[in-house]
Parts: C-alpha cells; structure tokens; sequence
C-alpha cells in the first residue's frame, strides 16, 4: 500500500522572514538522543521524533521547514532546493546519530528532509569522502586514492 503524501502549503515570500518559533533538535531531541541508553521502557529521541512526524502525515519537509523556523527563516515550498550548508551539516549529524539507533528507519528522515529514502547515502559519500558498498556487509570504507 503506498502512503499518500500530504501537500506542502504554499509561503508568501512577499513578507519579510518570520521571527524565531519553536526549537531545533539542537535545543532537546540531539542532546537527549546522544546520551540515550537502550531500554524496553523508551525509545530514541530522535527517532521518535521522525516517526511522530511520519505516523501523522506531515508534508516532505516539515523537519527541515521546523528547523528552519526555529531559526528564523523562510519555509521552503519545494523539497528538491538544494540543502544549506547549515542543513546539509544537521541532517548529517542526524545520519551519526541514528546510526546504530533500534528501531531507526531512514525513511522517516528522508521524509522529514524532504528528499529520497537512501538520500543519507548520498552525504556519507560528500562529508565523509567514502565509497559506499551495498551488500552483505553494508559497510563505508575509504576509497583507495585516499589509502
């Protein structure tokens, strides 16, 4: 059964940038998602945080457009503008932390960027300058012009 996506609304870019509103996953979710300690009783910050948005059909986007707004700036409309460098960094952290998660699913974070499921693939390649395999073994290794 495929999931029905729900609509991006649409911003006025006519008015000025919103104040500040709500917090970032620096503020809370990050912090409490690095010291996190598996246990029946609770489950990962972070990856409790993406599954509420995907459970209620949030819009593609809604976390970067949430961490856009906590710090003051323009929604994105379109899922596909390319990520700032300040996002590209946060959603990479975010890939670091969820790494090793239970129960982590990095569909859910695609949906929450706005972009493809696998999309964290894609940065391991750009930050960390790695070959990424796919297989049995589901490893990064260093590409061998870097050995």
């Amino acid at each position: 059964m495929k999931r029905i996506a729900t609509p991006i609304p649409k911003v006025d870019k006519s008015k000025p940038p919103p104040a500040p509103e709500g917090s970032s996953v620096y503020d809370k979710i990050l912090p409490l998602s690095m010291s996190y300690i598996p246990s029946p009783e609770t489950e990962h910050p972070l990856v409790s945080h993406l599954k509420i948005g995907f459970d209620e059909r949030r819009p593609p986007a809604w976390h970067r457009n949430e961490e856009r707004r906590a710090r003051g700036l323009i929604p994105i409309e379109n899922p596909a503008v390319q990520l700032e460098a300040w996002e590209r960094e946060l959603v990479w952290f975010e890939t670091l932390v969820l790494t090793g998660a239970p129960n982590v699913s990095f569909s859910h974070l695609a949906l929450g960027w706005g972009r493809d499921k696998g999309f964290h693939m894609a940065l391991a390649k750009l930050f960390a300058n790695v070959e990424v395999t796919s297989g049995e073994s589901n490893v990064m290794k260093p590409k061998e012009e870097d050995i």
